[in-house]
């Protein structure tokens, strides 16, 4: 598995065109957070653990999904949410990164 940086606050500002038959994208990823203090969000919904199956029921699995987990998270904790969303079908897991600070 290859793992890369992505982080959403970088980029260009761009003032794109308007067009009347855009539609929104369909992949868009699931983000996942595992805080310094083990709080576990995703897409800003606080859960636990044991309910990261009931609230990743209705995505599915070809989504990717990203994992932002704090330096100071338990290491124990980040692999066991990595195992259940395998054990779960979600193979495009990312594990996020931020840019070294100058």
């Amino acid at each position: 598995m290859l793992n890369s940086q992505w982080d959403d606050n970088l980029g260009l500002s761009l003032e794109l065109p308007q067009a009347t038959q855009a539609k929104p994208l369909v992949d868009r990823h699931v983000e996942i957070v595992l805080d310094e203090l083990d709080l576990l969000t995703i897409d800003g919904i606080i859960v636990n653990l044991a309910e990261l199956e009931s609230q990743l029921e209705g995505e599915p699995r070809h989504r990717p999904i990203l994992l932002r987990a704090d330096r100071d998270a338990s290491y124990g904790k980040a692999v066991s949410i990595f195992d259940r969303l395998e054990k779960l079908g979600f193979h495009r897991v990312a594990l996020g990164t931020s840019p070294p600070r100058l």
